[in-house]
């Protein structure tokens, strides 16, 4: 009898030594993949219609499939790899319809969304203008910033601050007067604010400048036309004088 009620107790032993470990585990969560914060850059951050755009990151899962959509249309995908970093490298190609303006590149990361903002198309475009003339007024539009913070214009090469202020609205619509002085050549506007996502945001636009046209002085009185004109005067007078002799004759021929 004794030797049956150790016989059994020593099964309870050993099942409640076998179950014990799969209910801890069940308890205990597995850790949390990725480590660190998901995120991705873009490069550039302007890109011609059809173009293609670098994207880089890190914190994804290794071996996992990440997706990429612009404005919710599919960009691409790419395969994460292997390091316990979770890097990602890829190239894509942006599509060629879509038209100018500021697009959002995101992807998604355990549940979480991240993302970028990018401008796509003719990077002159983006400000509005293609050209502009020195010391001239000109009327800027850039879309993308947060209303209501703060903004710098500056045209380089030279550093030109055009505008610091607040923007007004998205597109930020504003006139400016360019630099004076400046030559024949290309330029870029470089533009700094809040993007709308609360981040700073930074955009170029590639410019053709153009010298103010030059007034021509006019041309110095030589003696030569003095002369030319003292001739004319002259002969204007003989020319009066002859009328004025030949209707005195008539009206006296008259009376």
């Amino acid at each position: 009898m004794i030797r049956r009620l150790l016989t059994a107790m020593a099964v309870l032993t050993v099942a409640l030594l076998v179950v014990a470990p799969s209910a801890n585990a069940q308890d205990v969560p597995p850790p949390a993949y990725p480590p660190g914060t998901c995120g991705f850059v873009l490069d550039p951050p302007v890109i011609a219609l059809g173009g293609e755009v670098h994207v880089v990151g890190a914190g994804f899962e290794p071996g996992s499939t990440v997706v990429f959509e612009i404005n919710g249309i599919f960009l691409g995908s790419v395969i994460v790899g292997a390091d316990i970093d979770g890097p990602i490298d890829a190239v894509f190609t942006v599509p060629a319809g879509l038209p100018d303006g500021e697009y959002i590149i995101t992807t998604s990361c355990e549940g979480n969304s991240f993302s970028q903002s990018v401008l796509v198309g003719d990077a002159a475009l983006l400000c509005g203008i293609q050209i502009f003339t020195s010391g001239a007024t000109t009327s800027l539009r850039l879309p993308g910033f947060q209303p209501n913070t703060p903004m710098t214009v500056t045209v380089n090469p030279g550093s030109y601050q055009v505008y610091s202020g607040p923007t007004t609205g998205n597109p930020m619509t504003i006139d400016v007067v360019m630099p004076v002085g400046l030559t024949d050549g290309e330029y870029q506007i470089d533009v700094v604010g809040t993007g709308m996502d609360g981040q700073p945001k930074a955009m170029l636009c590639a410019v053709q400048g153009q010298a103010a046209e030059q007034q021509q002085p006019p041309l110095p009185v030589t003696g030569s036309d003095a002369t030319v004109m003292l001739v004319r005067v002259g002969l204007a007078l003989l020319t009066l004088g002859g009328l004025l002799f030949v209707i005195g004759r008539k009206r006296s021929a008259a009376a």
